[in-house]
């Protein structure tokens, strides 16, 4: 089922997350959660999406990455569901560039973030995983695990020239 993205102002985009027990990620509610954000995030064409953004404050995040029209250069990731996840090394290689989130469409806000970065996580079946990323992919990480922290590209904004509001799409 597609879940509604809840949007800026709702206050579960603010919070810290639960993490979940590893005997939670086999239960029918976050399975079914699982399935529901796969569905969103495809029905989005984003690249991530994280629990607290269809309003469930819970540890889990998917990340992905596929070319587009715009950015041909982008990696092919398949989208991976990741369950509590950890940054637990980032290198001191920074780049800055434009983020959109789901969240708040009308608006792209430059963040510097880490180049490469190793993370720890649960898969769905429970099993302690680690991915090491880079690049756009690592960006995409960094972006929804702060999701789960209660943080916004908005709040990593160094200055308002930071913050760019999108033209609305004219109607067809």
């Amino acid at each position: 089922m597609i879940r509604p993205i809840v949007q800026l102002g709702d206050p579960v985009l603010k919070a810290k997350v639960r993490s979940l027990a590893p005997e939670e990620i086999a239960s029918e509610s976050i399975q079914t959660l699982v399935r529901d954000m796969l569905e969103t995030l495809e029905h989005s064409g984003g690249v991530g999406l994280a629990a607290p953004q269809v309003g469930v404050s819970v540890g889990l995040i998917l990340a992905g990455s596929f070319p587009t029209e715009h950015s041909p250069d982008r990696p092919e990731v398949e989208v991976t569901a990741l369950v509590n996840p950890r940054i637990i090394w980032s290198s001191a290689e920074t780049e800055s560039a434009w983020e959109g989130c789901l969240s708040f469409l009308d608006y792209r806000v430059r963040v510097v973030r880490s180049l490469s970065i190793h993370v720890e996580y649960l898969a769905l079946d429970g099993t302690p995983t680690r991915v090491e990323a880079t690049g756009f992919f690592a960006r995409v990480l960094q972006h929804e695990i702060d999701h789960l922290e209660g943080i916004l590209t908005l709040d990593r904004a160094e200055s308002a020239d930071d913050i760019d509001r999108l033209e609305p799409n004219p109607p067809s």
